[in-house]
């Protein structure tokens, strides 16, 4: 897997851009909603 190799315990959320004013889609899948469903709580999260 492509995240093998790196640790995704160390996000920084300061690291990441300000993306005020910009518009954002998520596209989830219905499919095993348990995983999605926390995938897209995530992106949700890290956009606001």
């Amino acid at each position: 897997m492509a995240t093998a190799y790196h640790n995704l315990s160390e996000y920084d959320f300061n690291s990441v851009p300000n993306a005020e004013g910009m518009k954002f889609g998520i596209v989830v899948s219905e499919w095993n909603f348990n995983i999605t469903g926390a995938l897209l709580k995530g992106a949700v999260d890290t956009l606001k």
